[in-house]
């Protein structure tokens, strides 16, 4: 019986440090998106007086701030592990990104 609760309270702690590890990728991986996003949004607001196109200037931040993207990298790759799914999600990220960026100039532009 002692042998059993040992191995059960090993387990158990395997789980719960697995878990602690788990929630602070997912932690991470949340800070760099919103700064991804926030660096994306800042770029292309301060840029949309610019007469360049939408899509041009989402371009222009996306490269400004892959730094942000950078960051977001591992945190991606620790909780989805290194698959296809993890490459799907980042390539979203980025394809939110660059919507977003196209969002804030057309509403920076429309406000000016």
């Amino acid at each position: 019986m002692k042998k059993q609760l040992a191995m059960a309270l090993l387990v158990l702690t395997a789980c719960s440090a697995h878990a602690q590890f788990f929630g602070d990728s997912r932690s991470r991986q949340d800070d760099a998106y919103k700064q991804y996003l926030a660096c994306v949004k800042k770029y292309a607001e301060s840029s949309a007086g610019q007469n360049a196109l939408p899509s041009d200037i989402a371009s222009a931040a996306l490269s400004a701030c892959d730094d942000h993207y950078q960051r977001m990298l591992l945190p991606t790759y620790e909780l989805f592990g290194y698959t296809q799914w993890a490459n799907d999600v980042l390539t979203e990220t980025r394809q939110k990104a660059r919507d977003y960026a196209i969002q804030a100039v057309l509403e920076a532009r429309r406000i000016r």
